[in-house]
């Protein structure tokens, strides 16, 4: 006998099959993550991993390459060069906030900026350098060096030193290299002496500041003017 010919006690009652409703693998109304904010921790509370030795030094080489086959860096050559005559002979180089190489963020602009002012001091360090002829000791203050940027500048054969040592060490025959640092930063470097020779805030800048005792015992018109 068929199926379709089972008598009406043979057959299933409708009351006794449970229907069950196909379900989506994904819930409509299941709720969504919250975005991460650019740079923010999965795990905030994971010692961070910094940059190794090894990439902040290819990094460097990289924008060296670069930034040392540009008009301006050519420029700056030329200027040190023609300039260099009107001042007292440099005998060490400080270089004063130049950042950190490894921004906790990441950031492209920080690296960069941070790279090409250590360039900038270097290729002025070695412009003098070839000018008399002789080594000058660089020097190196910044708060935000991790143990691996001091490495890195220990192994180009520069110091590192902590704060106040770069401000006490200069003298009359050092190159100050300080690029956009607030006047108390200046205010200390420039204390006890006015270096021989200085790359920093503008003259225009410094105009506003002539009245401040920033080298004591001395006029600071004359003092600023031979730092121009």
């Amino acid at each position: 006998m068929a199926a379709a010919d089972l008598p009406d006690t043979d057959k299933p009652k409708q009351e006794e099959w449970t229907h069950v409703k196909s379900k989506s693998r994904f819930r409509r109304n299941a709720p969504r993550p919250s975005p991460k904010l650019p740079g923010a921790s999965s795990k905030p509370d994971e010692p961070r991993i910094h940059k190794s030795v090894a990439d902040i030094t290819t990094e460097y080489d990289s924008f060296k390459t670069r930034w040392r086959d540009t008009a301006c860096h050519t420029k700056l050559r030329e200027l040190v060069e023609t300039n260099a005559a009107k001042h007292r002979t440099v005998r060490k180089a400080v270089c004063l906030g130049v950042g950190t190489f490894d921004p906790e963020d990441g950031g492209w602009d920080a690296k960069r900026r941070t790279y090409i002012q250590l360039d900038g001091f270097l290729t002025v360090v070695e412009v003098l350098s070839e000018l008399y002829k002789e080594t000058i000791p660089c020097s190196f203050q910044e708060p935000r060096f991790t143990p691996n940027d001091t490495e890195f500048l220990t192994n180009l054969g520069h110091q590192v030193v902590e704060s106040p040592a770069a401000f006490e060490a200069v003298d009359e025959d050092t190159l100050v290299f300080a690029v956009h640092m607030y006047r108390p930063i200046y205010e200390a470097t420039l204390e006890k002496a006015s270096p021989a020779m200085f790359v920093g805030t503008g003259w225009d800048v410094w105009d506003e500041y002539v009245i401040s005792p920033l080298v004591a015992g001395r006029d600071a018109d004359t003092s600023l003017d031979s730092l121009r």
